[in-house]
């Protein structure tokens, strides 16, 4: 079945809260090393003189989650200067261990926020690998193809785990939706070519509505295409519970959706399928398409070639902004911008594998990573909790 492409992504915006508390396993896994203390103001010391201006020192921690680099036996544990470590999540029952920040590309694409240098986006993907990001996630839709054919001429050779979807055919005028077998056989090829593998890391389809799953011919294609080793492992980008629910009924690995501090009751709504089912969760639009940043004026413009100038009316818009007062509580202590706050929310849900990031820019990113903190905790509890009724002070439902 296919059906026009929203370049908006077909992301709902309802802004509803979703999963307050952090709620981790507390077992002690021994692949992570401890870092007391003292460790982490040598360290720091080391560094920069002074344990207060440490960039990134990792404290005790008791989640679960392995580190991007593990400290080998004999070896020291002590990082190099200016090194960001970002943690490792398992991704539902794949069996891979991603880390809990991704790389998105939309951004670098240019499709969705206007024009991006080549240069820089290439730019942005290398310093992602030099932090020690290992998701990155993209489309054949992107660019073009072009988005993949980058990813495939960096990430050549290196072992980290690549996410494209597939579709959205752009050959139609306009763009459609396609998820007949043979497009997607047709579109897989492409795709492989492009990110240069022989095997997809994961493949998901591209936001297909709940009929289109339950018909099951493309669910099919991609257990074909895992069964002839092309795909490792499958699943879907999703818009709404509803198609969530059939990906997790025909067994998808892993669902892709929207969560954000207002955009989060969906997840809510299906965490119980999600975790019976053993279901990886990449959370997608996290800052809201900057919104969550906290940093526009009630008259923010947009170019034409922004999809955010079509994605909300101004009335829309300067309620969106003004209902922001209602969570800039959350900045305190080591949570230091709104910024960090939206991108940690994303990370206290236990459900979440990773956030996925859309910086354009270096600096961009290296904000992002610097102020998402190392956990266990990334908000605290009281904060979270009180999260309902500030919402609902404001008209946000929980």
């Amino acid at each position: 079945m296919s059906r026009g492409y929203d370049r908006r992504h077909g992301s709902r915006d309802h802004g509803d809260p979703g999963i307050w508390a952090n709620r981790a396993n507390r077992d002690r896994n021994p692949l992570v090393p401890s870092f007391g203390a003292a460790t982490a103001s040598k360290e720091a010391e080391r560094c920069h003189g002074d344990a207060r201006s440490a960039p990134h020192v990792l404290s005790r921690s008791n989640r679960p989650f392995a580190l991007f680099r593990q400290v080998r036996p004999g070896e020291s544990s002590a990082m190099p200067c200016g090194t960001v470590f970002v943690k490792k999540r398992p991704l539902g029952k794949t069996g891979l261990f991603v880390s809990e920040l991704a790389l998105g590309t939309w951004g670098l694409s240019g499709d969705g926020y206007g024009a991006v240098a080549p240069e820089e986006a290439e730019r942005v993907v290398l310093r992602a690998l030099d932090m020690g990001v290992s998701l990155f996630d993209t489309s054949d839709a992107y660019g073009a193809g072009k988005t993949e054919a980058l990813l495939g001429r960096v990430l050549d050779g290196r072992e980290v785990t690549v996410v494209t979807r597939g579709g959205i055919d752009l050959t139609s005028t306009p763009p459609t939706q396609n998820f007949a077998p043979k497009y997607l056989e047709a579109a897989l090829t492409r795709s492989q070519k492009r990110l240069r593998r022989e095997r997809i890391d994961l493949y998901l389809l591209h936001n297909p509505s709940e009929e289109c799953l339950r018909k099951g011919e493309a669910v099919r294609a991609l257990e074909d295409a895992v069964k002839a080793g092309r795909v490792a492992h499958w699943g879907v980008a999703v818009g709404d519970t509803e198609a969530a629910r059939a990906a997790i009924d025909h067994g998808a690995e892993v669902i892709e959706l929207a969560y954000n501090l207002f955009h989060a009751l969906d997840l809510h709504r299906l965490a119980g399928e999600i975790m019976v089912a053993g279901v990886g969760v990449l959370a997608r639009s996290t800052l809201s398409y900057g919104l969550l940043a906290g940093l526009w004026a009630r008259d923010r413009g947009f170019p034409v070639d922004d999809h955010r100038s079509e994605r909300w009316t101004r009335v829309e818009l300067e309620r969106r902004i003004d209902q922001l007062d209602a969570i800039r509580y959350l900045v305190r202590g080591d949570v230091q911008t709104m910024r960090a706050a939206a991108v940690r929310f994303a990370l206290a849900n236990h459900l979440v594998t990773a956030a996925v990031l859309g910086p354009r820019s270096v600096v961009q990113l290296e904000q992002l990573v610097r102020e998402a903190g190392s956990g266990p905790t990334y908000i605290p509890d009281h904060d979270l909790a009180a999260l309902p009724r500030a919402l609902s002070r404001v008209g946000i439902s929980t």
